[in-house]
């Protein structure tokens, strides 16, 4: 039998006669699982450096996309705090006015109305749930806790009804948010009285 015909070759260095290769005439017999995970591999090697780009980007994207989520997710909370804040101020102005005896300031300790509207919690998922009066509460985890609550500080300090001042309240030195402005500028429409 013609050596050119077999289904094997047996390739010999000219110079050593010593084997150096068998190689087959014939294709390699793979299945059908084998030959889809070759080309699948070639092809990711033959478009690696475009495949790299295109991860790198679609991450960036999805990075960008979660960062633009939150911001407006926050803000949105920030805006509904603020406006929740306002309210319970004002309120608290409204009982001081009426009975200062159970009302001794007309508005409320700064880290009191954090601790109410921005619960400390264990579970570091984002929840929210509405307290007795009707206001809504936020459960955050620490970082974005005391990231949204420094936004909160930045918009109530600029609105003129409302005065920060640093006074006793139940034998502590605190940081008091008090309504300043008239009755009349309720910032929301009337709840039913805070019962913190």
């Amino acid at each position: 039998m013609n050596e050119a015909n077999l289904p094997i070759t047996n390739i010999v260095d000219e110079q050593t006669f010593q084997h150096r290769l068998l190689s087959s005439q014939n294709q390699s017999i793979m299945n059908v699982t084998c030959k889809l995970r070759l080309s699948f591999w070639n092809l990711i090697i033959a478009y690696s450096k475009e495949l790299i780009v295109t991860g790198f980007v679609l991450a960036i994207s999805i990075l960008f996309f979660m960062y633009y989520q939150q911001s407006v997710t926050e803000t949105e909370m920030v805006a509904s705090l603020v406006r929740d804040v306002c309210s319970l101020i004002h309120a608290e102005a409204e009982n001081y006015n009426r009975d200062a005896t159970h009302h001794p300031i007309p508005g409320f300790p700064l880290q009191h109305l954090q601790d109410h509207f921005l619960p400390h919690t264990i579970n570091p998922k984002t929840s929210s749930e509405t307290d007795a009066n009707g206001y809504t509460l936020f459960h955050l985890p620490i970082d974005a806790r005391q990231r949204v609550w420094k936004r909160v500080c930045t918009l109530i300090q600029r609105n003129s009804r409302i005065r920060e001042t640093i006074n006793q309240y139940q034998g502590e030195t605190q940081t008091i948010w008090v309504w300043v402005g008239s009755s009349a500028l309720s910032p929301s429409t009337k709840r039913d009285q805070p019962r913190i």
